[in-house]
């Protein structure tokens, strides 16, 4: 008999099914596409499931339709991409929010206020990319932006990859994984420095 999960996954998974009759869903593969998909809020597994159905030219694996949910809730929280993440940056540069603002007693509230607004339109993760490859300040004063908005693109690209790999990740796979970094955070305080440094 199938659990609340494997109904909620079977349900949501219904229109692939319809669009790829040939393919069977045997109780086995029921229990492995509940595994990667059951922790997703329902409404974002159907949306998932809905972007699969136009994007995908055959039955979409448990990761095709995990990776399709997250890449909509990436999204819907207004995820740029690389070219406007560094558009950003330079916009926040242009108006001198590179520069600190303290110590500049002669700027206008208007000018602090078009600082402020333009940082906080910055999203966190091409503030990192910046900060990666050397910060808004570094980035004013360069005499190459074409080169450092190719480092930017790179560093952001990683950025989100590693933000990816982290939210695709199973709860239970996340589990193992603080596990270990607990055990291997253990044994490193076990070295002592004098071993580290031979």
């Amino acid at each position: 008999m199938p659990t609340d999960a494997e109904r909620l996954v079977a349900t949501a998974l219904a229109p692939l099914l319809a669009t790829w009759p040939d393919e069977p869903m045997p109780p086995a593969r029921l229990q492995a596409y509940t595994m990667v998909l059951s922790d997703l809020d329902p409404q974002l597994l159907s949306g998932a499931v809905a972007q699969c159905l136009t994007t995908c030219r055959f039955l979409p694996k448990p990761a095709e339709i995990r990776a399709a949910a997250f890449d909509l809730r990436g999204r819907a929280a207004g995820l740029p991409d690389p070219y406007e993440g560094w558009s950003s940056i330079l916009e926040a540069i242009r108006v001198g929010a590179a520069r600190p603002i303290a110590g500049e007693a002669y700027l206008t509230d208007e000018t602090v206020a078009r600082r402020r607004t333009a940082l906080q339109a910055i999203h966190p993760l091409a503030v990192r990319a910046a900060f990666n490859i050397g910060g808004m300040p570094a980035i004013s004063q360069s005499d190459n932006l074409a080169a450092d908005r190719a480092r930017f693109v790179d560093a952001f690209r990683e950025l989100v990859a590693r933000q990816m790999g982290d939210e695709l990740m199973l709860p239970a796979v996340r589990e193992h994984v603080k596990a270990l970094s607990q055990r291997l955070g253990a044994e490193r305080a076990l070295v002592a420095p004098e071993d580290v440094e031979k």
